[in-house]
């Protein structure tokens, strides 16, 4: 494993892994960024194609991935912390529904309270905690080598950019660079803490399954276009993009 603590990394020196999935984690925020600012552009042209584009992705990442990361954890992870049902599977069902209502709740009231910078304060939060949990993940799949890494590093290329994107969409007055410099620090902030600390395996699903209901809102609420303003082609083109990304992660 890579060092637990701090003296010890600087003492010891950081291994081969850790210098790679740090340069990973950084190179990620700056494609991210580069990607925001690429569909940005196209979105002033093709604006129902880009969106209808981005909802496939996203659609397909809560799915062949969030659902699968929440399954593979159940049994080892947050049920171990928090049972709030008889079965693993019964606990995450649980998180999940109680994140999502007070990601809901929250959402709802500062919507009538109608400030902008609270709005965007509950939206980015989650997102946030989500994005440190990307770094925590690229940490454990450098350890099973580079493919893996380097597949992960790809499908998290496009799903962080397209959430990038709507962001700035929706709070266009808060989310500039400022927000993707933040969103990059949480990435390496996640990758430090997982590389220095090497939290429990029960600790990350338990705030994943949290963080998970958020994310499963924002990307259903938000990200997928209305039926009327839909690309069929380009929701299914997005979604399929991701899905032959995930099936190499899958069996490789």
């Amino acid at each position: 494993r890579d060092p637990s603590s701090l003296a010890s990394f600087v003492h010891e020196g950081a291994t081969m892994d850790s210098v790679v999935v740090f340069v990973a984690a950084a190179l990620l925020g700056a494609v991210t960024y580069a990607g925001t600012r690429g569909l940005k552009k196209l979105s002033r042209e093709r604006d129902e194609v880009v969106r209808s584009v981005a909802g496939g992705v996203s659609v397909a990442f809560v799915i062949l991935d969030l659902f699968v990361e929440l399954a593979e954890g159940a049994s080892s992870g947050s049920h171990a912390v928090v049972r709030a049902g008889p079965e693993p599977v019964h606990t995450v069902a649980v998180l999940l529904l109680v994140g999502m209502l007070g990601t809901f709740v929250l959402a709802s009231w500062m919507a009538k309270r109608d400030d902008a910078r609270s709005s965007y304060a509950v939206a980015v939060a989650p997102y946030l905690g989500y994005l440190v949990l990307v770094g925590a993940t690229l940490v454990e799949e450098a350890h099973d080598g580079l493919v893996p890494l380097l597949l992960i590093w790809i499908a998290m290329a496009i799903h962080l950019s397209v959430l990038e994107h709507g962001l700035g969409e929706r709070f266009a007055g808060q989310h500039g660079l400022r927000g993707a410099l933040t969103s990059s620090a949480a990435l390496l902030g996640g990758t430090a803490l997982w590389t220095l600390a090497s939290p429990d395996a029960a600790v990350f699903n338990l705030i994943l399954a949290l963080v998970a209901a958020a994310t499963l809102l924002i990307a259903f609420r938000d990200e997928l276009p209305s039926p009327q303003r839909a690309r069929p082609g380009a929701v299914v083109a997005g979604a399929a993009a991701f899905a032959a990304l995930q099936q190499l992660r899958w069996w490789l």
